[in-house]
């Protein structure tokens, strides 16, 4: 029978079919009477939550809690030994727990226990042990997402050393893939290891056949981060012509900051022409929004400030302002403003930098800035977003202040500290830095007073502490003025406080700096390297009233270093040079000399420093060594 014949009867028989009546529906049942549900009396706060691991493992980690990521796998697996021991059925924990406690390591920026949590899944397990082994029972093989969380943790803490232990892990266990090889190029370019990560590039193109837009950004930050735009020209024409990789505008960044950073500014405006285009082109795609361009010129201003390059900033921040359109997105409007004025304050800071006889030119142009980045912040548009700014206009206010202070222009300077204060802005103590250095570039005098003044209010500020240079500005600021009893007392404030009054980087693979206020040693030595030349004359005249004070034998030694700045710079004075000028300008001069077998010390003879016991209580050292009643 044909298809056509089985068809037509079966149409037929269903309009042959009698029609059925429906059954008659049920009678309805009385309706019941409400009850109504007893009152929940427990408070909100005291409801019990019932919520999911794997929820409460992913805000940790999003949050960077880290302990509380590592306190819930804790108790996790003690739970799941626990069920283990009792003959109980136990499953364990996924993998997903553990990544993303080590994403929770990473984002709190600790990956050193990051690398913990990789431990515990890698340690004792062979990579050829299959889902069945005992090992494998207790916890699960790490995935590729685990190496990759553990070496974006070792990449944020700019640790190369750990991620390229990551990535040998990872190879072992035969979990390479792109976004971890990123991750240790991007370690390698924050550690400043341009060249390892330019390697690193080249082993993902030979492991993977070819790198993607994220690996080859990383390399291009990576050579901007040093200065080098010879390789990261040569890398982006690599990504661009041999695996036909299409940059983004991130991309762009950082090879617009790596030709800024190499003063390669030629180069720069190319790269923001091929950017003003691409962007036309793109229509806002992904990554090539308002808030990535605008970060592009960010880069740039950042780059030129580092090299004080301020004619470069001041065009640049000019085609930000008339090639960059925020749109209507709230999101990319607060992304472009904070872009634009993080870019002001980087033009304003290239001013300060680099300062040689042109400041009065970088004054106009310092100033001119300042005035527009405040009208642009408190412009009706903008100021509810002025209050998210304060550090910014912190920034710019302490350039302009340092400017100022370099164009002797001392008035300016503090009618910028005046204003600073008037606007609710607390200084801080670069602030007060700067404000003391323009009084000691000013006028013989004119300024001692204010300096005394501004001491004691950054030591009684709570929100500023002073440091080395603070002090130094001060005491030199009155030494210029000869009020060197006031000096000696900045001094003595200065080392009962606690100030660092000179600070020695340790040798430490993080190179954290250790701050030391010990200048005094038991045996009439007095450490004074690394301090300025005015406060190493308060020390010395300070540790002369001490010695010819005391009943000391020995000689006075001044621990001042042998000067090897001056190998690298012919015009550098060294400070054991100046400390013997000082003494002998005393009256009568002291009997110092640098020994053969120490050159970085001078030494004072006990014998010259017994002839000044005659001195009474009302004679005091004044610059100079002499002696005034």
């Amino acid at each position: 029978m044909s298809p056509a014949s089985i068809l037509l009867l079966s149409v037929c028989s269903v309009a042959l079919t009698p029609p059925q009546r429906r059954p008659p529906k049920p009678p309805a049942k009385p309706p019941a009477s409400k009850q109504r549900r007893p009152p929940n009396n427990v408070p909100r706060a005291q409801k019990p939550k019932v919520t999911d691991g794997l929820a409460q493992l992913r805000s940790d980690a999003q949050a960077g809690r880290w302990r509380e990521a590592l306190a819930t796998i804790t108790t996790a697996e003690g739970a799941i030994e626990s069920a283990r021991d009792a003959g109980a059925t136990f499953f364990p924990l996924p993998v997903e727990a553990y990544n993303l406690a080590i994403t929770a390591c990473g984002n709190g920026r600790n990956h050193e226990e990051a690398l913990g949590v990789l431990r515990r899944l890698t340690m004792g397990v062979s990579p050829e042990e299959g889902p069945g082994s005992a090992q494998a029972a207790k916890r699960p093989r790490p995935d590729a997402v685990t190496f990759n969380a553990a070496a974006a943790a070792c990449a944020k803490a700019g640790d190369y050393q750990k991620a390229e232990q990551v990535l040998k892990q990872a190879r072992r266990f035969n979990k390479l893939d792109a976004i971890l090889y990123t991750s240790v190029i991007s370690a390698c370019g924050r550690a400043g290891q341009t060249k390892k990560a330019l390697a690193y590039l080249e082993a993902l193109r030979e492991d993977l056949g070819r790198g993607d837009v994220v690996a080859y950004t990383a390399a291009v930050d990576s050579c901007a981060r040093a200065g080098d735009w010879l390789n990261a020209e040569r890398v982006l024409g690599q990504m661009i012509f041999e695996d036909k990789v299409v940059p983004n505008l991130r991309t762009y960044r950082a090879a617009c900051k790596a030709a800024a950073a190499a003063g390669e500014f030629a180069k720069c405006e190319e790269l923001l022409d091929d950017v003003k285009d691409a962007v036309q082109i793109a229509q806002g795609a992904r990554f090539w929004g308002p808030r990535d361009h605008a970060a592009c010129f960010e880069g740039v201003l950042k780059a030129c400030r580092g090299r004080g390059a301020w004619k470069e900033a001041r065009n640049v921040l000019e085609r930000l302002e008339n090639e960059v359109t925020a749109g209507n997105n709230e999101d990319d409007v607060e992304a472009v403003e904070r872009a634009a004025t993080a870019s002001y304050v980087a033009a304003i800071g290239a001013c300060a930098r680099n300062i040689d006889d042109d400041a009065q030119v970088r004054w106009s142009c310092a100033r001119d800035l300042l005035d527009r980045l405040e009208a642009r912040l408190k412009a009706p548009s903008r100021k509810s977003r002025l209050w998210r700014t304060k550090r910014e206009r912190r920034q710019a206010y302490t350039s302009a202040m340092v400017v100022a202070g370099r164009a002797g222009k001392a008035d300016e300077a503090l009618k910028l500290f005046d204003a600073f204060e008037a606007d609710n802005l607390k200084p801080d103590t670069a602030c007060y830095n700067a404000a003391l250095a323009a009084c000691r570039r000013s006028d013989v005098g004119k300024y001692a007073d204010f300096a005394k003044r501004l001491w004691r209010r950054c030591c009684d500020d709570d929100d500023a502490h002073p440091d080395s240079l603070t002090a130094a500005e001060a005491v030199a600021c009155l030494e210029r003025a000869g009020r060197c009893s006031d000096a000696d007392l900045i001094f003595a404030e200065a080392l009962e406080l606690g100030v660092p009054l000179k600070q020695a980087r340790s040798a430490g693979p993080q190179g954290v700096a250790k701050r030391s206020v010990a200048w005094l040693d038991e045996n009439s030595e007095y450490d004074v390297s690394g301090l300025s030349v005015p406060l190493v004359k308060c020390a010395i005249r300070k540790a002369l009233k001490d010695e010819t004070a005391s009943d000391h034998t020995a000689d006075c030694v001044f621990i001042t270093g042998v000067g090897a700045k001056k190998a690298k710079d012919p015009s550098h004075v060294p400070l054991r040079d100046s400390v013997l000028e000082f003494l002998k300008e005393f009256d009568p001069p002291l009997n110092a000399f640098v020994p053969k077998d120490a050159q970085g010390t001078v030494v004072v003879k006990r014998s010259s420093l017994l002839d000044r016991l005659d001195y009474d209580d009302e004679e005091e050292f004044v610059r100079g060594g002499k002696r005034r009643k």
